[in-house]
């Protein structure tokens, strides 16, 4: 499968979860997320350099910087894009932790365990 047509499908998806987001925006976040998996690093130059070949690295990365520094990603907004996206029903409880840790020599930042109970 193209690459193209996997952010198609993976922005029909995130759609849901990222609602007031315009399309440039959501296409953006499955480009992304695909070139993370692709790439397999969290480096915003490494990820630029995954994502579509045809527009330079440069312009890529120029154009996630610009969406970070523009998004508000706080715990709320995020807790609100997990329930939308998984399509829950409230009432609910939602507890959501982040840890920042070394396991061995890897070091894992911004892992969430997430619960979601009624």
């Amino acid at each position: 499968m193209a690459i193209r047509e996997k952010v198609k499908e993976l922005s029909r998806e995130l759609k849901i979860g990222l609602k007031g987001f315009n399309k440039s925006r959501v296409d953006l976040v499955a480009l992304a997320v695909i070139s993370i998996a692709t790439v397999g690093s969290i480096n915003l130059k490494e990820i630029a350099h995954g994502m579509l070949r045809e527009i330079k690295t440069s312009s890529n990365y120029r154009r996630l910087q610009r969406f970070i520094a523009q998004v508000d990603w706080t715990w709320v907004n995020s807790s609100k894009f997990l329930i939308n996206l998984l399509g829950i029903e409230g009432p609910y409880t939602l507890l959501i932790e982040r840890l920042e840790t070394l396991f061995g020599l890897l070091a894992i930042a911004y892992v969430w365990m997430i619960r979601i109970g009624k």
